[in-house]
């Protein structure tokens, strides 16, 4: 975060910073709030633009949907069907 601080100084547009939280690495594998907020303060501190996700592991790795049966399945159904619109169909 202080590298990409310093970086911002001589960059126009701000710089999205994304930070990377393992709950393994924490007590009760919980990332303490006051952890995060650090985190924030030494962004406003140092200069940041954007600080733009506070990303955690949570172990649960990606979704086949191969594997998936048809009751895990996810529908998502529209209430009603619209026209399509020029700015849809570009």
């Amino acid at each position: 975060m202080k590298i990409t601080a310093i970086l911002q100084k001589y960059i126009d547009q701000g710089i999205s910073v994304n930070t990377s939280y393992n709950p393994q690495h924490y007590e009760d594998e919980k990332i303490p709030m006051s952890t995060m907020l650090q985190h924030l303060l030494l962004c406003y501190k140092y200069g940041h633009k954007q600080l733009y996700y506070f990303n955690t592991f949570d172990g649960s790795g990606e979704i086949d949907i191969d594997k998936m049966n048809a009751t895990e399945s996810v529908l998502i159904e529209l209430p009603y069907e619209e026209e399509a619109c020029d700015s849809c169909t570009i």
